[in-house]
């Protein structure tokens, strides 16, 4: 799915996601920390990736409202599963708001999935994401194993 990175995305992706889980028929006690995980990545873009919604709105910011995209998946391997979630922006890295102690947003994924990895984006020059370079982030986040779904 692709949303609109704003203060709401991150409900929206909660929800649709915990849908998913529940069709895939992951177990509810995991899929909670699944969900949770997803909504805080999403958070995260609406407040770091992009300039606040009311600059662009306000034409006082240039660019475009900005996007977020959450791809999961389910990954079976010998009698187990795991969920393979990627959350998207095209926005800009930002170490310095990833460092900030507002906030234990990427704490709370760390402890909530058994893998995470964030990867700025590479812009098109080739050198390592740099602020304000538009290149964007990808959050890799994957579940602890839960059993296989019988049937």
């Amino acid at each position: 799915m692709t949303l609109r990175a704003e203060e709401w995305a991150g409900g929206v992706a909660r929800t649709e996601v915990s849908a998913w889980l529940e069709i895939v028929g992951w177990p509810l006690v995991q899929a909670v920390g699944i969900v949770a995980a997803v909504g805080e990545a999403v958070d995260n873009v609406a407040l770091h990736a992009y300039p606040p919604v009311e600059g662009v709105a306000a034409g006082t910011v240039a660019g475009l409202w900005g996007a977020v995209s959450v791809e999961a998946v389910v990954l079976a391997a010998a009698g187990t599963r795991r969920v393979r979630v990627v959350v998207r922006d095209w926005g800009s890295w930002n170490s310095l708001g990833v460092l900030q102690a507002d906030g234990l947003g990427l704490q709370l994924i760390n402890d909530l999935m058994d893998e995470v990895t964030i990867r700025p984006g590479i812009p098109e020059h080739g050198h390592g994401a740099r602020p304000g370079d538009g290149a964007g982030t990808e959050v890799t986040m994957i579940s602890y194993a839960v059993s296989r779904r019988p049937g």
